[in-house]
C-alpha cells in the first residue's frame, strides 16, 4: 500500500511539473554519430503545440501544392530558392515526424523534423527546420532549412 501511495505521489510531482515547466522538451539526447543519427527528444505533453500546428500545416501544403509557390514564401534568397526547389521537386517529402524542438525566447521556435523523401532510403534522409515566429497571436513560417 505505501508502494503505491508513493507511487501516485511521485506521478502527481511528475505531471506538476510537466505542466509548469517552460520547457517544450523534458529531456534529450545530443546525436554525435552526424547528421544521420537522431537525437531522442521527450516532450513535455502539456507543451504549447501551435507552432507545430502551423508548421504540419506548412510541410502539408508543401506535401500536396507545388514546392515553388510553398517555398517562395519562406525563402528570400532566389538563388537558394531554385537549389530547394529543385531538390523538393526530385525527392519531395511524403511523410515527416517532429524529432526536436527549441525555443529562442518567447516569439521564436525552431522544429526540427526527420522526413521521408521520395526516391530515397529512410537512412538517406537528412533532418528538416522549420523556423516558426509568433507575429501577435499565431505563428507563421519564417525559414525552412532542409539539408540533401
Amino acid at each position: 500500500m505505501k508502494a503505491v501511495v508513493a507511487f501516485v505521489i511521485a506521478l502527481g510531482i511528475g505531471i506538476g511539473y510537466c505542466a509548469t515547466t517552460a520547457s517544450a522538451v523534458l529531456y534529450r539526447t545530443y546525436a554525435f554519430g552526424g547528421a544521420k543519427q537522431k537525437p531522442l527528444a521527450i516532450f513535455n505533453p502539456f507543451r504549447d503545440r501551435s507552432p507545430e500546428a502551423a508548421a504540419d500545416a506548412f510541410l502539408r501544403r508543401l506535401h500536396s501544392a507545388r514546392p515553388a509557390e510553398v517555398l517562395g514564401e519562406v525563402i528570400a534568397d532566389p538563388e537558394r530558392l531554385e537549389v530547394v526547389i529543385t531538390r523538393e521537386a526530385e525527392h519531395p517529402i511524403e511523410s515527416w515526424t517532429l524529432g526536436d524542438r527549441s525555443q529562442c525566447g518567447h516569439h521564436s521556435v525552431f522544429l526540427h523534423y526527420w522526413p521521408t523523401r521520395r526516391h530515397l532510403p529512410k537512412e538517406d534522409c537528412l533532418p528538416v527546420t522549420v523556423v516558426m515566429r509568433k507575429f501577435k497571436e499565431s505563428w507563421k513560417v519564417e525559414e525552412f532549412i532542409a539539408a540533401y
